[in-house]
């Protein structure tokens, strides 16, 4: 039997994958910096939904801008890192699919975490 953690995993895990191969493929677009940002806020949104429910919230918009609210100044200057990466030829798409990858997956335990610390209608994992 799985886990609210284990489902969780798999929630991250999915947006990390997405999150990474849209910023891979925008990376190859030389300055193309930001490219990938509506489509990562989107990622992260939904992946913040999905956390929601799996710990039983009704997730309103409020609750979305104060998560994103946590990882926005990172995502400022992972943009500028991956403006940077993506003049790099080939490698540059990876590298920004890297760095997506990072930023997705350490934002969605921030979520997790903000859901299990936040919410009085927790259960125990």
């Amino acid at each position: 039997m799985s886990t609210r953690k284990d489902k969780a995993k798999d929630i991250i895990h999915q947006a990390t994958i997405t999150a990474a191969t849209v910023a891979a493929g925008a990376g190859l677009l030389t300055a193309a910096g930001g490219a990938d940002t509506p489509a990562l806020i989107a990622i992260h949104t939904k992946m913040i939904y999905d956390l929601g429910k799996l710990f039983d919230i009704s997730v309103t918009e409020g609750m979305v801008t104060t998560i994103l609210g946590l990882g926005a100044g990172a995502m400022v200057g992972l943009t500028g890192a991956k403006w940077v990466a993506s003049w790099l030829p080939i490698a540059g798409g990876a590298i920004c699919g890297g760095i997506s990858a990072l930023h997705t997956e350490s934002f969605g335990w921030t979520a997790y975490k903000y859901f299990k610390e936040n919410c009085s209608c927790l259960l125990s994992e």
